[in-house]
């Protein structure tokens, strides 16, 4: 089996920390925060004409069953208490599918007006490879697991030498909670 350490399960927001400090704009912790700080990305083309404030899973990512996926939307759905593809107990106590939630409504709700906003990248279902992004220099917000920064984000730095990124424990919930959810202990067997 390959086993998932527990740790894969959490995910962060990473951020380009300079682009940040350049708009003098506050780390965010918060939806609203993530909101504000992708628009002032976006309207100040930091990464250009073609900003790309917030990145989004591909089809083959958008699919898989494998835990957290690179550019996923875990943490918004985290965020609004919604927990898709999972079975868990509901406020009542009984078992529940997590991608029919009214909490799951809510964040979807979040995710399609950032879309319609351009907040997010609007061909991030169609595109091969969402890395591309912030290889390119074009887009400074994207959601991971805590291994992406030893992964293509390390190739940044040799297109943008002067690159700051920085991972961040966001969103929070409303009550200022940082919400996860688990995954299995091994998808995959040789």
């Amino acid at each position: 089996p390959s086993i998932q350490i527990k740790g894969d399960a959490y995910t962060v927001l990473c951020i380009r920390k300079d682009w940040l400090d350049k708009l003098k704009l506050p780390e965010p912790k918060t939806i609203a925060d993530i909101e504000a700080t992708a628009k002032a990305f976006v309207d100040n083309k930091m990464g250009g004409d073609k900003t790309v404030g917030l990145t989004g899973p591909n089809k083959s990512e958008l699919s898989s069953d494998k835990g957290n996926r690179a550019h996923g939307f875990d943490a918004i759905f985290s965020s609004f208490h919604s927990f898709p593809r999972n079975w868990i107990k509901d406020k009542d106590g009984n078992v529940t599918y997590g991608s029919i939630t009214p909490e799951t409504k809510e964040a979807l709700g979040q995710l399609r007006d950032w879309y319609a906003k351009g907040l997010i990248d609007k061909e991030f279902f169609l595109r091969e490879n969402p890395n591309e992004l912030f290889l390119s220099g074009q887009n400074g917000l994207f959601f991971g697991p805590w291994w992406m920064g030893w992964g293509d984000l390390t190739q940044s730095f040799e297109k943008n030498p002067d690159a700051q990124w920085k991972a961040y424990a966001a969103p929070t919930d409303k009550d200022g909670k940082l919400l996860t959810h688990l995954q299995p202990v091994s998808l995959d067997y040789l």
